[in-house]
């Protein structure tokens, strides 16, 4: 018979481990301890802060992006005035109309000039496509037939809202894995009016 107080040996798995923290000094096995708890938390931390960069890159693509949304917004509002005012300027050869076709390319010009260092900063989001129609619709003087300057303005708007869906692909808006940031791009891209 065993005594009560005796104590109980362990299995023979662990008696490796339990001799050997019998052995040493309590000084080591504080370190040991902490080491062990260590490890984990160091993957974890880790783990958590590559996943803050991620998250991190995301959204400033998705800010870029948004940045160049605007941007193009602003030049096809601009587009669609000098649009308009081009062709009631060659319809109905309207010198008020004149005027304002004068002013919406004067403010054309200045949305063009905002959306230079966005597309200078990111190359290849479809700014190629928009931009030299846009220029094209500003510079050409507006031919004789007004159906001609109605459609060639009307592809350059086609092309600024075809870049837009680009630029929204590209940056990631589209894309957006979060639920709440996802109906923020809904209403920005696809419900607002260009």
């Amino acid at each position: 018979m065993s005594a009560p107080n005796a104590p109980s040996s362990p299995p023979w798995l662990l008696r490796p481990g339990v001799a050997l923290m019998r052995r040493l000094d309590m000084r080591l096995k504080l370190i040991g301890l902490t080491l062990v708890l260590m490890v984990p938390s160091v993957v974890i931390g880790s783990m958590l802060l590559h996943g803050i960069a991620t998250d991190w890159r995301y959204t400033a693509g998705e800010r870029a992006g948004l940045q160049g949304i605007r941007a193009l917004s602003t030049v096809a509002d601009h587009l669609q005035d000098l649009r308009d005012a081009t062709h009631r300027h060659t319809a109905d050869g309207n010198a008020a109309a004149g005027q304002a076709r004068d002013a919406a390319a004067m403010a054309l010009r200045g949305a063009l000039a905002a959306v230079a260092p966005l597309a200078e900063a990111n190359p290849g989001w479809g700014w190629e496509r928009a931009l030299p129609a846009v220029e094209r619709a500003l510079t050409a003087d507006p031919p004789a037939a007004h159906a001609t300057t109605f459609e060639r303005n009307g592809k350059a708007v086609q092309g600024v809202l075809d870049a837009m869906d680009r630029i929204g692909e590209v940056s990631g808006l589209l894309l957006d894995p979060q639920a709440r940031t996802y109906f923020l791009m809904d209403l920005t891209l696809t419900s607002s009016p260009a």
